[in-house]
């Protein structure tokens, strides 16, 4: 069996800061998050940019395929991405498509290099579908994380904790909302209806980052890994694009979480952000 560890895209947001320079101790970014282009940079940065835009990657997938009189269908695990899995030996050949075998345990699963992403598409046997769909759906099939801080120049590495007692009603509507409020390089029509507010750049050796994430039990799928949050007087805001001005100014472009959400995760947070701190 082949091991893969996908999950490629929503980490390349986080290699858009790849060139970095050294301030107060902690790697930053010298160009804005998810897009904004670096002078001599512009080449490999595009590069970057239609990868998280999706294009170029691979072919559109279809919602259901049909082989050999049996039909196999996507969809069943939401925005969440494919992350860790092994591939069998075993593959389904359609017409322009073909399904490598997934080992697991519940389900007959297929992995196929198609779809908007990098980490392809999954597709289960139309017999186990609404089993699969509901077994997703189940936040009890999920871990729940939270990783604090920033890898520091002085050896001080983010620790990522897991969060057993969160609400997890509250955390997938934390995640939704990242899902509507991120910033899109290519689409000015989504970008347009986030509403964004200026803050002064955090400081991050005292200000703690936060990056929220689920991941299902099986290790097959988990939740975007590219969104950052602060708190930031009492409120929890999720950055939106880091503008360092091209060395001329610094400021956080960020999206206010809205209030019941935010409110529940100052609180949530506030011990592990004290331990953090010690």
């Amino acid at each position: 069996m082949n091991r893969v560890r996908a999950g490629s895209r929503q980490f390349l947001a986080r290699f858009a800061y790849a060139f970095v320079e050294q301030k107060n101790g902690v790697l930053t970014s010298t160009i804005i998050d998810r897009g904004i282009i670096v002078r001599k940079f512009f080449v490999v940065l595009l590069s970057i940019l239609l990868l998280l835009s999706g294009c170029g990657l691979a072919p559109e997938g279809p919602e259901s395929v049909q082989i050999d009189d049996k039909t196999y269908k996507t969809g069943f695990y939401g925005t969440l991405y494919p992350y860790e899995y092994s591939l069998t030996e075993h593959t389904l050949q359609s017409d322009d498509l073909t399904l490598v075998r997934i080992f697991h345990d519940t389900f007959e699963l297929y992995h196929a290099d198609v779809g908007s992403y990098v980490e392809g598409t999954i597709y289960c046997e139309e017999n186990q579908y609404e089993q699969a769909l509901a077994y997703y759906a189940n936040p009890e099939n999920y871990t729940f994380f939270c990783t604090l801080g920033v890898n520091m120049t002085d050896g001080t590495r983010a620790q990522t904790v897991e969060l057993s007692n969160v609400d997890t009603v509250m955390f997938d509507e934390l995640l939704s909302f990242a899902d509507r409020s991120y910033y899109a390089p290519f689409d000015s029509k989504h970008n347009s209806g986030v509403e964004t507010v200026e803050l002064p750049m955090p400081d991050n050796t005292v200000d703690t980052r936060l990056m929220f994430f689920k991941e299902s039990n099986d290790a097959l799928f988990c939740s975007n890994k590219g969104n950052d949050y602060y708190i930031i007087d009492n409120s929890l805001y999720m950055v939106y694009q880091y503008d360092y001005g091209h060395g001329e100014y610094e400021k956080l472009i960020a999206v206010k979480v809205p209030e019941d959400i935010s409110t529940y995760f100052v609180s949530f947070m506030e011990p592990f952000l004290k331990q953090d701190q010690l």
